[in-house]
């Protein structure tokens, strides 16, 4: 499925049809570690800052790698799919939510609001319904400090671990246990192991990730935002 007409250079200006939400958009684009992102629910990026494609790509990824391309020449079916799915609840509620993924190895948040059209604005075709995503990676420090509001959370069934891959569900397991600062005999508890089993899972961690270090683990898992309840989602 390909894009048409989608315009690389687009401004906001040119695709917003509350024109009186480009200040806004501006400040919050230049926020440093804050991704921004303009799309629509059939899987389209009309706009997205610098940082917002180093979150969902990788470091060296400019815009232009992502507008004008359909989220399916450059992520996973399935990743597509919930998120069109997660869109249609939005338009169709009118509540943000707030979608909670582990990706690239990292926790992050993105906060997915509906644009409501100008009263006066032209055609659906002219203006297709807009959607205001902010994303930030999040440790799982941070996290617990999100006040509440007026939107639904919701986990993402599918995660990408990037170098946390290479590891097993159950040494996930551990160094997510690791990361809220168990110690070895607890954790063989929690997971009815033995406390040598354990620590055999902690020495293959260390090989795996490079980092032999208790504390530093503990922050690679914090870090990642990993938890018990991201072990069974689908790795893509």
């Amino acid at each position: 499925m390909k894009s048409s007409g989608y315009d690389k250079n687009v401004d906001f200006p040119a695709i917003l049809p509350q024109k009186g939400l480009v200040p806004f958009l501006e400040a919050i684009a230049s926020e440093p570690g804050t991704g921004v992102a303009l799309i629509t629910a059939d899987g389209h990026t009309h706009w997205i800052n610098q940082h917002g494609t180093k979150i969902f790509l990788d470091e060296d990824a400019r815009p232009a790698d992502m507008i004008s391309k359909h989220w399916s020449e450059l992520f996973p079916e399935r990743w597509v799919q919930e998120r069109i799915k997660v869109l249609n609840e939005v338009a169709s509620t009118g509540q943000p939510v707030l979608l909670r993924t582990l990706w690239q190895g990292r926790q992050q948040l993105s906060w997915i609001s509906p644009i409501p059209s100008d009263s006066d604005s032209d055609s659906e075709e002219n203006h297709p319904q807009l959607f205001l995503v902010i994303t930030r990676r999040v440790s799982e420090d941070d996290i617990d400090q999100i006040p509440p509001g007026d939107y639904r959370i919701i986990e993402s069934s599918v995660v990408r671990l990037g170098p946390l891959n290479r590891l097993t569900n159950r040494e996930l397991e551990v160094l997510a246990l690791i990361g809220r600062g168990m110690r070895i005999i607890e954790i063989a508890d929690v997971l009815h192991r033995s406390p040598k089993t354990i620590e055999h899972h902690r020495t293959s961690i260390g090989k795996k990730l490079g980092e032999h270090d208790r504390v530093r683990l503990a922050e690679i898992a914090r870090k990642a935002g990993l938890s018990l309840r991201d072990i069974d989602r689908t790795r893509i």
